[in-house]
């Protein structure tokens, strides 16, 4: 507390807690191969992470070299998980800080390894990034028998100016993983927005901090002051704060926080709240009872065992908002046990398919433990559903439900007891970031079948395969407490041309720090989208799916390109005019080398680098050629990162990129920051990412301003799907050209047709256009300049499924809509088999560059019209002018509205390059 001498350790933290068992086991050891690895999505222990293990829980912190998400070295809180059967680690990362700058954070330079008869500890010595003045010490302890890890750090201040503190544990939640719970008076499981910018206005006391799993195995964690009754603290779904309560540092001064770090392996958040409490009970005498029941269905059926038929939450009721303690899902024989604060008047609500019943249960604490009366909820309906195809085989695929008419979706949409509406599952089958059925979507498994527990109403059931097969469809009303079986038959249709293979190249799971969609489920997901190609992109870190495609007897059915989603979280660039400090967006890059003994499974660290210093370091980490992908490149930025690296520099189309570095935002695309690659050097850029339709003009406008500069890079179509339902996978995706098959997948070609350009991307209608040359071959699209020859035609087909709507075609000649052409077959029966063909012509291409002068490239479009848009605020970016309706149960474009909810069916084709007077192609916007 007066300075870090090195040799001085901090003393053990919550001196008076005290636990005791028969396995008084306790260990301390250094992770030695990847198979020691802990269960759990979010598991990144590696080689050399140290592991701290007793008869119930196991903790994993990252070596001080193999650094992490925010945090700017190892040091940190990487895994932890209950030592029970079917639990798991759901943590991404905690770590130690004393605010939100980069320079707030713990580095750590140093660990001393502890071991006696009452525990094992590590202690990590080091000062905060970049501010030696700062030391900070942590010591993590794990003693035999105790349910969490004792926790202190200490930090004293050499500076010569005052400095704020708030000395904590930022959890790095990640969006959508877990569900963040701090017990105020109405939040729990619901934030209010985070504003780094007005951050004071977050911080609330709380007297703990809890957050659990959606998915199995479970986790649930607390955090506890040890010596406080209140916690300092914010949080929102992608990061929390705890700590010791702000304060202002003179120098020579001190600072300390102790706390307990609990984990459960029980679904639902009871049991984190449990060991909080007991913590409490420990360190401040603060009572507490358990209150049990059983939960019964009609005619005295158990009801429990799964959170979507039933859940608990427990509040303090007011007259304002509710104040909530707790939450459980009842085991499958309906009992449930939960842990209150004592003397205090409580309610309980049952949540059944993510809606609070009206009728709930009071109860007063006052007389300690207690049995409430069996309590009754109303009876779910089912829905069996059977889908093969039109052969009768089996077929593994999804299912989507949509209210109709006369059911409201307010009737039946739901969330995780608030968190989450914003998803607007309608109806509610499961949580939208959780496994199968997620949203108002599941899968059916590969055996043909599935079975659902669904509201009552009337609904729209589908049955789909993605956008190369029939759309099945039926309309059902479901009564309360019935079953209802529905069949269904698809038909493939013969869309996709020969020698193309569809492709998404940004898919997340259960890997990634924001993802809960199990790997099994994701694994399923790509076969029940057709996508034949899927490049693994979860965020810092390498997949496969090897395992879970083997296991389900699905590896012939589709290929994975091991890669990672390179996501940086320290805030270090600072483009021309910036205020504050930023990153550079996020990056795929594909095919890697899986190896989960190595750090985040073999993927570089990609903190405080420049997009060109990364592609340099990428170099080593490929297996192959390589692609690099810039992903959404204006994309907005999430919690003061931003996503895309165009709009952190604040890139203007309209404003030609120089050709040496300069001090604009144009200038620093041509920078070499590692004196390699530039900035630019990516191979392929998103045109379409997801259903957003205004981002889509957006990403499409940045492309053409670097084709009209001559800056040629592949254009591709990505759903970036992290869930079930809330993007759906495959839509958009690529159809990459030159006599690919699955049977003979060809990697390094595959992925040279990609970095050429040789594709079309989609989201549902199928886009072929080629140039014939006259002797006999028909050029497709592709980054390579070529001379067309006189009279060369462009050769233009436009198929569909009979559910996907297709009103026009679109040619754009250096950036411009040239030509467009109706498209006036419209199919009379959506679920047939009948109408794909919806356009072909053959165009002289004369007719079309008529009015070039130079030299040319030219895309070609299909599908809906784009809506209107214009560049409103002038930074050279389009807005829509107005909202996108979406369509009613009347309109053509319902049915696909419901599979791809919010978007618009579009398919581009990447550019011909056009080389017009036949010596050597110039980029129409160069000088």
């Amino acid at each position: 507390m007066s300075g870090d001498d090195g040799a001085c350790l901090p003393r053990s933290a919550c001196a008076r807690l005290a636990y005791t068992c028969d396995d008084r086991t306790v260990q301390l050891r250094t992770l030695l191969g990847p198979e020691e690895r802990p269960p759990g999505p979010d598991a990144l222990a590696a080689v050399g992470d140290f592991v701290l293990a007793n008869s119930r829980v196991e903790a994993v912190i990252d070596a001080i070299d193999a650094r992490h998400y925010l945090a700017p070295s190892g040091g940190t809180l990487l895994d932890l998980r209950a030592r029970s059967v079917g639990a798991g680690d759901h943590l991404n990362q905690a770590f130690q800080a004393v605010g939100i700058l980069p320079r707030d954070a713990e580095r750590y330079h140093s660990v001393d390894r502890i071991e006696s008869p009452e525990g094992v500890a590590l202690v990590f010595r080091g000062h905060l990034d970049g501010r030696s003045e700062v030391d900070l010490v942590t010591r993590y302890e794990l003693r035999a028998c105790e349910p969490g890890l004792r926790v202190r750090s200490e930090l004293y201040y050499r500076g010569r100016e005052p400095m704020a503190i708030f000395l904590s544990d930022a959890w790095f939640w990640g969006d959508r993983e877990v569900t963040p719970f701090a017990p105020l008076r109405g939040q729990g499981f619901v934030h209010p927005d985070l504003d780094l910018e007005k951050l004071g206005d977050a911080f609330r006391d709380v007297p703990f901090l809890a957050a659990g799993s959606q998915a199995p195995p479970h986790a649930a964690y607390a955090l506890v002051d040890c010596e406080r009754t209140l916690l300092a603290s914010f949080s929102s779904e992608t990061i929390s704060a705890a700590g010791s309560p702000r304060r202002v540092l003179m120098p020579g001064d001190s600072a300390s926080f102790e706390r307990f770090i609990a984990v459960s392996g029980e679904a639902g958040l009871h049991g984190a709240v449990a060991l909080a409490l007991e913590v409490r009970s420990q360190l401040f005498g603060e009572r507490h009872v358990r209150v049990s029941g059983r939960v019964l269905g009609p005619g005295g059926t158990p009801v429990g065992g799964d959170a979507r038929r039933i859940g608990l939450l427990f509040y303090e009721p007011a007259a304002g908002a509710k104040l909530p303690w707790s939450e459980t899902v009842p085991a499958a024989d309906g009992r449930f046990s939960v842990t209150l604060p004592a003397d205090r008047p409580f309610r309980a609500e049952a949540h059944v398919l993510g809606r609070a019943l009206p009728a709930t249960w009071d109860f007063s604490t006052e007389r300690g433990d207690m049995s409430l009366d069996d309590w009754s909820v109303p009876a779910v309906t089912r829905l069996d559903v059977t889908v093969s195809a039109d052969d009768g085989t089996p077929l593994l695929s999804e299912l989507v439900l949509v209210p109709a008419t006369p059911t409201l979706a307010t009737e039946v949409d739901g969330s995780v007891y608030g968190q989450f509406a914003e998803a607007h599952c309608a109806p509610y089958l499961g949580s939208p970031h959780g496994a199968s059925p997620a949203c108002n979507r599941a899968l059916v498994g590969p055996d043909g079948k599935a079975s659902l527990l669904v509201p009552p109403g009337s609904f729209h059931v589908y049955a789909t395969r993605g956008p190369f097969w029939t759309l099945g469809h039926s309309e059902v009303t479901l009564e309360p407490g019935s079953s209802r079986a529905l069949t269904f038959e698809l038909t493939p249709l013969l869309l996709r041309p020969t020698g193309a293979l569809s492709a998404d190249f940004h898919v997340h799971g259960d890997a990634s720090f924001d993802s809960t969609l199990p790997e099994r489920d994701r694994a399923l997901s790509f076969v029940a989208s057709g996508v034949d190609v899927i490049a693994a992109t979860d965020h810092d870190v390498v997949t496969s799916y090897a395992s879970a495609l083997e296991a389900l007897g699905i590896e012939d059915q589709v290929r994975v390109l091991p890669g990672v989603e390179t996501t940086g979280q320290i805030l270090f660039l600072r483009p021309p005019g910036s205020d504050l400090p930023k990153v550079i967006g996020h990056y795929n890059f594909w095919p890697l080398r899986y190896d989960p003994a190595l750090p985040k499974n073999g993927a570089p660290d990609d903190e405080r680098v420049e997009p060109g210093a990364l592609f340099d370091r990428m170099q080593a980490y490929y297996d192959g050629a390589g692609v690099a992908q810039l992903n959404h490149p204006f994309a907005d930025d999430e919690l003061g990162r931003d996503t895309g690296y165009l709009k952190a520099i604040q890139y203007d189309p309209r404003v030609p990129v120089p050709e040496k570095p300069d001090d604009t935002p144009a200038g620093q695309l041509v920078r070499r920051p590692g004196g390699g690659r530039s900035n630019l050097e990516h191979h392929a850029q998103e045109v379409m990412n997801g259903h957003d339709v205004e981002q889509h003009l957006r990403y499409r406008a940045g492309w053409f301003s670097f084709l009209n500069q001559g800056i040629l890079r592949s254009g591709t179509a990505n759903s970036d799907s992290h869930t079930l339902a809330v993007e759906v996978l495959g839509y958009p995706r690529n159809l990459v050209f030159g006599g690919h098959s699955l049977a003979a997948f060809d990697r390094e070609r595959f992925d040279a047709d990609v970095r050429a350009g040789r594709m079309v991307g989609t989201n549902g209608p199928v886009l072929t256009a080629c140039i014939d040359t006259g002797n006999g071959e028909c050029r497709g699209p592709s980054l390579e300049p070529f001379a067309p020859a006189a009279g060369a035609l462009l050769k233009v087909r436009v198929v569909a499924a009979p559910w996907i709507p297709v009103e026009e075609v679109r040619f754009v000649l250096n950036g411009s809509v040239r030509r467009v052409s109706g498209v006036t077959a419209v199919p009379s029966n959506p679920f047939g088999i009948a109408g794909t063909l919806r356009f072909e012509a053959t165009l002289a291409l004369a007719e079309l560059v008529s009015e070039i002068t130079g030299d040319a490239w030219l895309v070609v479009e299909a599908g809906v019209a784009l809506p209107a848009h214009a560049d409103q605020d002038d930074d050279g970016l389009p807005e829509l002018t107005g909202e996108l309706p979406r369509p009613t149960e009347k309109d053509a474009g319902f049915h696909y509205d419901s599979i791809v909810p919010f978007a618009l069916p579009t398919a581009f084709t990447n550019p011909f390059v056009l080389d017009l007077d036949g010596g050597g192609w110039k980029a129409p916007g160069s000088k």
